[in-house]
Order: structure tokens, then C-alpha cells, then sequence
């Protein structure tokens, strides 16, 4: 499957993940994080600088949505994430958007 993300989806993404799990979960979160990862070059080409109240980069660039491959595993481990992250009330309005993506997925893995 394939998800289209952009700069903020990706810093969010890491939230999205749990943090700590079994060793075959871990691995798959592994996988995700080389996926979506932020790079030497992205700090280029996004122009990504650390300010006091966090990341800051070029809005229009940020804004260029990159197309990502998500397995049927990888959108297991974010949605369990997800609903434990909804059951403690811990859905931020940063994180909407992103999660959206991510239940899109869902619905379009099971259409």
C-alpha cells in the first residue's frame, strides 16, 4: 500500500509509534522509522532548523506530499498505537491529520 506524506506527517509519525513493544513489533517500527526517517538531505531541502518551540522548516517544500510504501504490518503496529493513544485521550489536533492518513489505509486495505 501507499501513503502519501508529508514533512510534518513524517516528524508525527515517530509519535505514532509505540515506544516500546515485543521484539517482532520493534522490528517493524524499525522498519517504518528507515522509511520515514529525516535526513541529511532533508535537512537541506526542507531548510529544518531546531527553534525553541521545536522543529522549524519551509513551509511550501514542507508541504510536498512524498509517496511511501506501508506494508499491512506496519499499518497494524500504527493503528494499535493509535487506538492506545485515543484511549488515554493523547490525540493531539498535530497529530489529526496524519492519523487520518493512516485510518485511510486501513479502510483502503479492507475495501
Amino acid at each position: 500500500m501507499q501513503v502519501k506524506l508529508n514533512l510534518k506527517d513524517r516528524f508525527i509519525m515517530g509519535e505514532l509509534l509505540p515506544p516500546k513493544a515485543n521484539r517482532l513489533t520493534m522490528i517493524i517500527v524499525r522498519d517504518i522509522l528507515n522509511k520515514i526517517d529525516i535526513t541529511q538531505n532533508d535537512i537541506e531541502e526542507y531548510g529544518i532548523t531546531i527553534e525553541d518551540n521545536g522543529y522549524k522548516w519551509n513551509q511550501e517544500r514542507g508541504n510536498i506530499e512524498k509517496v511511501y510504501d506501508i506494508t499491512e504490518a506496519e499499518i497494524k503496529v500504527m493503528l494499535e498505537r493509535i487506538n492506545e493513544l485515543d484511549k488515554s485521550n493523547s490525540i493531539t489536533l498535530d497529530m489529526l491529520n496524519t492519523v487520518d492518513k493512516i485510518f485511510q489505509l486501513c479502510i483502503t486495505a479492507t475495501s
